[in-house]
């Protein structure tokens, strides 16, 4: 494979060689001018908790079978600023 590419690159004539010269060299010069590092994220800044303000009225008693629709019921209360009931989530969802 390279006694193949050298055999190819020894037929080019000087212009094309000399221009294949420069692409490479500005190809590297890319490669090393553009960074390529993550950018820097304080650490400080990053919390580990997060709090939604949801009222207790909201906490209803459900069936063991309930628990989807009344969370997305509580996601769109708190989320969306929606009144939805619960109830009718479940009934509706079945």
């Amino acid at each position: 494979m390279i006694r193949y590419a050298f055999k190819t690159l020894m037929k080019l004539k000087p212009k094309k060689l000399t221009i294949l010269g420069i692409l490479i060299i500005l190809a590297i010069g890319m490669y090393l001018w553009v960074p390529n590092k993550a950018p820097k994220v304080d650490s400080s800044k990053i919390s580990t908790t997060a709090v939604i303000e949801y009222p207790a009225e909201h906490n209803y008693r459900q069936t063991i079978n309930d628990c989807g629709p009344f969370n997305v019921a509580a996601v769109v209360r708190a989320l969306m600023k929606k009144k939805v009931s619960s109830a009718e989530f479940a009934e509706d969802i079945g």
